[in-house]
């Protein structure tokens, strides 16, 4: 039920969007456009493919990476890098897709009309590609990627010049004194008991030393 015959047409020109196309296309046959998009690793960009198709025609639009010198459909479908088939035939659908690109490049579109017995699957097409901008999300992540590097560097780093803790001495005098020096002390001369040097009257005889 789908097939396609040898080569129609092949764009050797490469296209860089944006670009607009109207062509016509015959039932079993297919048109190839050779575009060049840019993206890289890091800096990945975005397009958007449309292809606008008459009421009573059911168009497929894939995009690959080469383009053998013998095209056939179940190539183009385990091959291609985004398309727009769906399994179920449905007339006058527009086909799109939205592909991002991490390497820059020159790749294929390819128009199909592949034969069916629903009636005669031919008619003028208009294919619009355009470039919609850049997909942030990897470029993102390899920043955050950094940032939390940058920070564990930065810890690591305080961590080893922190100067260590110094460590004080203390020394501590007794609060009362086990003894008191000689000097401090006299001998009663009445009891002969041992009195502090200062006293007056003795605190065991009550004799006035003084």
């Amino acid at each position: 039920m789908l097939s396609l015959e040898p080569i129609i047409a092949v764009c050797q020109e490469a296209y860089e969007p944006p670009f607009t196309d109207t062509d016509q296309l015959d039932e079993g046959s297919y048109i190839a456009y050779k575009v060049h998009l840019n993206g890289g690793f890091i800096t990945r960009q975005k397009y958007r493919f449309y292809l606008d198709v008459p009421d009573d025609v059911d168009f497929d639009l894939f995009l690959t990476k080469e383009l053998p010198d013998q095209l056939d459909w179940d190539w183009l479908v385990e091959n291609a890098i985004a398309s727009s088939y769906q399994e179920v035939i449905s007339l006058g659908v527009d086909e799109e897709m939205v592909v991002t690109v991490s390497s820059e490049g020159d790749y294929w579109l390819v128009v199909t009309a592949t034969n069916w017995e629903g009636g005669d699957n031919s008619g003028t097409y208009t294919l619009r590609a355009e470039f919609i901008g850049y997909d942030y999300n990897m470029l993102l992540g390899f920043a955050g990627g950094i940032a939390v590097i940058l920070i564990v560097a930065s810890l690591a780093l305080t961590r080893a010049r922190r100067p260590k803790p110094e460590v004080v001495e203390r020394t501590y005098e007794e609060a009362f004194p086990q003894a008191r020096e000689a000097a401090e002390v006299m001998t009663c001369p009445v009891c002969g008991s041992t009195i502090p040097s200062d006293s007056v009257f003795c605190p065991e005889c009550g004799s006035k030393i003084r």
